[in-house]
């Protein structure tokens, strides 16, 4: 397992990116 400041770091990253891809994937959805 990765040291938990890795987790944590990616963990941010993905709270961070995720509204931006739950648009992109509504859209998508959305567009199909």
């Amino acid at each position: 397992m990765p040291p938990a400041a890795i987790v944590r770091a990616v963990m941010s990253i993905c709270w961070l990116s995720a509204p931006q891809t739950i648009t992109a994937t509504q859209h998508t959805n959305h567009g199909s």
